[in-house]
C-alpha cells in the first residue's frame, strides 16, 4: 500500500504511556496547592484565636474561633496554654485534610493532619 507509515500508530502509544504520569503531576500539583491554601488558612485561624485567648477568652471560645476562621476544613480544635497577665500564650489548631487525588494521600499520609500555631502576650 502506498502512503503508509511504519511509525504511524508510535504517536497514539506514546502519548497513553506519558499520559498517566502527566495527569498525576498535574493532580498532585493541584492537591500540594490545595494543602498550601490550608496551611495559611488554618495560620489564620491560630492568630485569631491566639488573641481570643489572649484578651480573656474562654477555651470554648478560641475553638469556636478557630472553626469560624477556618473555613473548608474539618476536624478543627484549638489547644491552650495558661495565659498569666503579660506572658505570651500560645495556641495550636489542628485540623484534617483530605487530597482528592487518591495516590498522592497513599504517598504522603502524615500529611492528612495540618497544625499552625498563634502566639500573644496575655492581656494584649
Amino acid at each position: 500500500m502506498r502512503g503508509m507509515d511504519p511509525d504511524r500508530g508510535a504517536a497514539a502509544v506514546e502519548f497513553a504511556l506519558v499520559l498517566p504520569i502527566l495527569l498525576l503531576l498535574v493532580c498532585g500539583i493541584i492537591d500540594f496547592g490545595r494543602a498550601y491554601n490550608a496551611q495559611i488558612t488554618l495560620a489564620h485561624a491560630a492568630r485569631e484565636s491566639a488573641r481570643v485567648w489572649a484578651l480573656g477568652g474562654t477555651a470554648a471560645d478560641t475553638t469556636a474561633r478557630a472553626q469560624i476562621t477556618a473555613t473548608g476544613l474539618s476536624g478543627v480544635t484549638a489547644v491552650t496554654t495558661p495565659c498569666t497577665f503579660g506572658q505570651p500564650t500560645t495556641v495550636t489548631v489542628t485540623a484534617t485534610f483530605g487530597f482528592a487525588t487518591p495516590l498522592i494521600a497513599d504517598l504522603a499520609p502524615g500529611l492528612t493532619s495540618l497544625s499552625a500555631e498563634g502566639v500573644m502576650r496575655c492581656g494584649g
